[in-house]
């Protein structure tokens, strides 16, 4: 009613993120498009790229690594030549994934720790955790276990601190995955429930996939077969 541009595109974009949050990717998709063409509209180039970024996820998480890459590369154009430490941030830790997803960890691990950096000036305890989660991960690929338990009891604690839900599941289901790589499955089982319990909470399907996977497994080493089957099946389910 107040023809207010910027307004609209933030809403657009916070209403594409939840539908992203909720799996139904491709309305998200839709709103992060709607929220772009206005951003481009009123040349809010860091709102544009913040929208790249949205869209370039989303690309990501359907396996079409050519368009995800495009686009984090030009939202990461956008952030760098306005000086968006955020944005550069959260462009970088999206680009890591990939990377990581490519198996190119050098690559992920220059990504990471860039981002970590403007992470730390900034104090942004959000994004720091997953910076730390995701390095945390590439030293579990590496069966630097001790490192990675580390960096996820670090990022548990930012995350904890600030009521960081989505992160809190993630370093708990983390932890439980180190754990249990380390045969110490009791231990594991604790963090894994912790974190289906606060995904369910939550509600994010992504989350509860990745707590139910890891308690599937654990069940299966606890010769529990009837509970392990159900968390296989929540899982395909998520």
């Amino acid at each position: 009613s107040l023809n207010d541009k910027f307004g609209i595109t933030e809403c657009l974009n916070n209403i594409g993120v939840i539908y992203s949050n909720q799996g139904d990717v491709f309305t998200a998709l839709e709103f992060y498009h709607k929220s772009l063409k206005v951003r481009e509209e009123i040349n809010d180039l860091q709102g544009i790229g913040y929208s790249l970024n949205n869209i370039g996820f989303i690309y990501f998480n359907q396996g079409e690594m050519k368009e995800a890459l495009e686009y984090y590369w030009r939202a990461l154009k956008i952030d760098e030549k306005i000086g968006d430490k955020q944005g550069s941030s959260n462009t970088l830790i999206n680009l890591g994934a990939l990377y990581e997803s490519q198996h190119n960890l050098p690559k992920a691990l220059e990504c990471y720790g860039k981002a970590l950096r403007f992470q730390e000036e900034m104090t942004d305890k959000v994004g720091m955790a997953k910076s730390l989660n995701h390095i945390g991960y590439i030293n579990y690929l590496q069966a630097q276990t001790d490192e990675a338990i580390e960096l996820y009891g670090r990022a548990l604690v930012l995350n904890t601190e600030i009521n960081e839900k989505d992160g809190i599941c993630n370093s708990l289901n983390n932890l439980a995955v180190v754990l249990l790589k380390k045969g110490q499955v009791n231990e594991a089982f604790n963090y894994a429930m912790r974190s289906l319990q606060a995904a369910k909470e939550l509600g994010y399907p992504e989350n509860i996939r990745n707590a139910a996977s890891t308690l599937r497994i654990i069940y299966q080493k606890q010769n529990k077969f009837k509970e392990a089957l159900s968390m296989y099946e929540m899982a395909i389910q998520m």
